[in-house]
């Protein structure tokens, strides 16, 4: 009777066991399956791997650092989400204010753009579009200063003052090769239509 109770014993260790080593090989499959999914952007389906080995082994640190993980890879691609609609906005309102030519205010929905959580080429892009604003801003105050020179020139013109008149168109000939080639033509046609008139009623 001595022999058969340890042979039982014997026999339930045995098969405790077999059924540790069983399990061991389980949970290490569904560790290696679960962090193949992860691999894949499969979070959902990874989350239920790394659970079933929870439930097996409730201590398990691997699976509880691999849940830690999907939890933070999937709050980063919801804000990636959320930014991705805000970039959507913003460059709409810079646009608006493009058309207006409210560079300043464009510029400032851009700089918002810039403190998003966006792919490095996107950045790269509002960092060149920012720069080409602030580039119109400056055609701005040059074209604003060509006015204003143009006006004292034919000012000076209309009172025969020519000597007067030429110091501003010398000044309006510098100003001129500060502007980009596409505006430079339009204000020289500006200038040239004005040089016409003064010219025509200096020779008369």
């Amino acid at each position: 009777s001595i022999i058969l109770i340890k042979k039982v014993d014997y026999q339930k260790g045995w098969d405790a066991l077999i059924a540790d080593g069983k399990k061991t090989a389980e949970i290490a499959e569904l560790l290696q399956e679960g962090d193949e999914l992860i691999k894949l952007d499969k979070l959902p389906e990874a989350t239920t791997k790394f659970n079933e080995v929870i439930k097996k082994d409730p201590a398990n640190a691997e699976a509880k650092k691999q849940l830690d993980i999907i939890k933070g890879l999937v709050a980063a691609k919801t804000s990636q989400t959320k930014d991705a609609q805000e970039l959507i906005k913003l460059r709409s309102n810079a646009d608006k204010f493009i058309v207006k030519k409210q560079y300043s205010d464009a510029i400032l929905e851009l700089n918002k753009a810039l403190k998003l959580s966006i792919p490095a080429n996107d950045k790269s892009k509002i960092e060149t579009d920012i720069a080409d604003l602030k580039l119109k801003i400056k055609g701005l105050d040059i074209e604003k200063q060509l006015a204003d020179e143009l006006k004292m020139a034919k000012k000076f013109d209309e009172l025969k003052e020519y000597s007067k008149s030429t110091k501003n168109y010398t000044k309006i000939a510098e100003l001129l090769e500060l502007l980009d080639p596409k505006n430079k033509e339009i204000q020289k046609q500006l200038v040239n239509k004005q040089l016409d008139e003064s010219l025509g009623k200096a020779l008369k």
